[in-house]
């Protein structure tokens, strides 16, 4: 993937205010990590939020649990349907 690309990536995820770990995984394929080590980053990260997340369910209510539920429901059904 060309540097340019990578560094605007990067740049986006900085102004999502995003996790600190989720932020050192692209950092780390922007400073040369392979494709594999990315995917297996993401991945590692993708699996820890989405329990953080359905840890989360019994103390939310009303909109916030509804929020939530959907969007398990979306990484659950994206994970049976990949992105191509």
């Amino acid at each position: 993937m060309p540097t340019e690309l990578k560094a605007e990536l990067y740049r986006t995820l900085l102004l999502l205010t995003t996790d600190p770990i989720l932020l050192k995984t692209i950092e780390s394929w922007c400073a040369g990590a392979s494709e594999a080590e990315l995917v297996e980053g993401l991945r590692n990260w993708n699996e820890a939020k989405s329990l953080e997340l359905q840890e989360w369910l019994p103390t939310l209510s009303g909109a916030d649990m509804e929020a939530v539920k959907k969007k398990l429901a979306e990484y659950r059904a994206s994970a049976r349907s990949p992105v191509s």
